[in-house]
């Protein structure tokens, strides 16, 4: 699986603008999260060190989907419902993306659940629910500068299994909500202090159609076990002063 700031390829620079926008939108998810009383960490400093060395393309699709992550939150706390609900914020994730679910897709969704959606072409996470953020110790900088593989340690036969997935629902050979019978499998995160190993084990797997009825998406139903929890007290940083504000 891969990050938004794969997909460009132009060479890095600073904007300010880009920086600040960047600091309004993960702190605009940061209070929306904290009033259903999920706990986030933004970023560790306010000067963004590394978002602010990406490409400029890799910025601009990256707030381009945070823009879109605010609105459907917002529609959602409108709506009268906490983010803390899967199927609340999931749905209107759906609607955004203009997806189509499997009938059945929404049964299958509990609060204690983890959901992911991936694009089918290129496995770009576009969509993780806000139970993912107890399992992890990365701020929200680092989940959004960062592709999948340098964050966490994954096994090739893991990786390879969801590749496989990906081709049979593009094909058509898989057009409802399954359960994949992938074996359960450790990630290890790479770049935290904390180092948090987790195990995940997968529910369900559902195809995600366009309008004219084509797969392009994929959400995943998982179970995520940290097997460290004595690291969790090491896995909230806490927001420093931007030392280099002033250079």
């Amino acid at each position: 699986m891969i990050s938004l700031n794969e997909k460009a390829k132009t060479n890095s620079s600073f904007n300010p603008t880009d920086v600040n926008e960047f600091l309004v939108l993960v702190n605009q998810i940061t209070d929306l999260a904290s009033k259903s009383g999920i706990h986030i960490t933004p970023y560790k400093s306010p000067s963004l060190p590394h978002f602010s060395k990406l490409p400029v393309e890799n910025k601009k699709s990256i707030i381009e989907f945070l823009r879109n992550r605010v609105n459907y939150l917002e529609q959602t706390v409108l709506n009268g419902s906490s983010l803390n609900s899967n199927k609340q914020v999931i749905w209107h994730a759906l609607k955004s993306f203009e997806f189509i679910p499997c009938s059945d897709f929404m049964s299958k969704i509990d609060n204690d659940h983890v959901i992911e959606i991936h694009t089918l072409h290129d496995l770009v996470q576009i969509f993780h629910s806000f139970t993912f953020y107890s399992k992890s110790s990365y701020t929200l900088e680092e989940i959004f500068s960062y592709p999948w593989q340098s964050l966490y340690n994954v096994d090739a036969m893991t990786s390879q299994n969801i590749f496989n997935l990906a081709q049979k629902i593009i094909s058509g050979e898989i057009k409802t909500t399954f359960n994949p019978n992938f074996p359960e499998y450790i990630v290890e995160e790479k770049m935290s202090e904390a180092k948090l190993k987790i195990k995940i084990s997968y529910h369900c797997v559902c195809p995600l159609f366009n309008k004219e009825g084509v797969p392009v998406a994929a959400a995943s139903v998982e179970t995520l076990e940290v097997l460290n929890k004595d690291q969790l007290k090491v896995s909230r940083p806490k927001l420093v002063a931007d030392q280099d504000a002033n250079l």
